[in-house]
């Protein structure tokens, strides 16, 4: 498979230039990509898997609501592990259930969850573009690992990585920094000392695990606007050194990851 274009023309991947994605949107819309969801009166809410954390499992948006608007009134004892009660309400919007199961929804539409470990084709024909990306955020930064990662239903999965421990590819949600950083208004987070965020000071992966201090990450957003996940970069020591520079880089590298997830769902639909 002949290698695609690497170049980076926006970092904001919600602002991308019209003409340049129009073949693609309408090839995406030609085979049902951005179909509506059907009325609630024309799906099964029932869950194929009620307990799944993947939305992989779970055949509508509708049939997602019930759990999510679950977990916002009783955020102690949450399913998924998505209603963040430690968000950030100067820098993060504010959480809403059917907005998520949108998200959601549109996360499993694009077919790149669990892929790397259950597809064999993705390993070998397209695996290679997302591993560039995270190889280049590790150089960028200078750290030890980089990650792109889709925020799942109740889990983030590693669409690749490197620096993690082989076999590893998720996390629980109700402990990922991504799962913050998709909420925030600019598509960018920055913990330069986890330690002495609030948010994540007692976090089991700062705590504990990788002893995580230092994170970033850039949001990858879709045309349609849905955050789906973020490129990230994480070190065991903090960093106050990061520079704007670094920053920008890694939201066009959060562009062409999104691109590569385009090129993903239309190499599965030709």
């Amino acid at each position: 498979m002949a290698p695609r274009s690497s170049s980076i023309r926006s970092t904001d991947s919600s602002h991308w230039d019209e003409s340049e994605w129009a073949l693609l949107t309408r090839l995406m819309a030609e085979r049902g990509l951005f179909q509506e969801e059907p009325p609630a009166s024309q799906t099964n809410e029932e869950t194929t898997k009620p307990s799944s954390m993947t939305v992989k499992d779970y055949k509508d948006k509708n049939s997602l609501m019930r759990l999510l608007n679950q977990d916002m009134r009783t955020p102690d004892q949450q399913h998924f592990g998505w209603y963040l009660t430690s968000l950030d309400s100067k820098t993060c919007s504010k959480q809403e259930a059917k907005k998520e199961a949108e998200r959601l929804m549109k996360l499993k539409s694009y077919n790149v969850l669990d892929r790397i470990t259950e597809d064999e084709v993705f390993q070998t024909a397209l695996a290679p573009e997302f591993q560039r990306i995270v190889d280049a955020a590790k150089k960028l930064f200078d750290v030890p690992i980089a990650v792109i990662s889709m925020v799942d239903a109740g889990r983030q999965h590693f669409v690749s990585s490197t620096g993690l421990d082989a076999g590893v590819t998720e996390t629980p949600r109700s402990c990922a920094f991504c799962a913050h950083a998709i909420e925030t208004n600019d598509g960018l987070m920055v913990v330069r000392d986890a330690t002495q965020d609030p948010r994540f000071a007692n976090n089991p992966l700062v705590a504990d695990g990788l002893k995580i201090r230092f994170y970033a990450g850039a949001r990858v957003t879709s045309p349609e606007g849905n955050h789906l996940g973020t490129v990230c970069v994480i070190d065991m020591k903090p960093r106050h050194d990061i520079t704007e520079k670094q920053l920008k880089g890694l939201q066009g590298l959060a562009c062409e990851a999104m691109r590569e997830i385009m090129a993903t769902w239309l190499f599965d639909s030709i």
